[in-house]
């Protein structure tokens, strides 16, 4: 119990930026995603297939969602990192490129208009 109060208190000092490094945004979604890895790595041996069962069929949708979940934070804590304000595709396909292009926009929506006009 105290374990988990200890990581929200340092999650909660990250989130208001009295823990101004920046490695600190990484430790909540490295542990996260561990954990579930490990959650998905284990195995029992026990004599009772049943149990076995039940155990491994709970323990696979928590660490399938574990794993997303802290894949999914680390990311965000990432994109915060880079002075970015969204994550998607585009950031993990861009991920080691220094190179950022802007969409096209066409010059029919580039050209500010009054709401009260109409098109031609």
């Amino acid at each position: 119990m105290v374990l988990v109060f200890s990581f929200g208190i340092f999650e909660w000092f990250v989130h208001t930026g009295r823990l101004r490094s920046a490695r600190s945004a990484f430790v909540n979604p490295l542990l996260a995603a561990v954990g579930a890895g490990l959650l998905l790595a284990d195995s029992l041996c026990l004599e009772n297939l049943k149990t076995v069962y039940l155990v491994e069929i709970t323990h696979l949708p928590l660490g399938v969602l574990g794993c997303c979940m802290g894949m999914s934070a680390l990311a965000r804590a990432a994109a915060a990192a880079a002075g970015q304000s969204r994550v998607g595709l585009g950031l993990v396909a861009s991920a080691g490129s220094d190179r950022r292009v802007a969409p096209a926009v066409p010059e029919e929506l580039s050209v500010p208009r009054s709401p009260l006009s109409i098109a031609p």
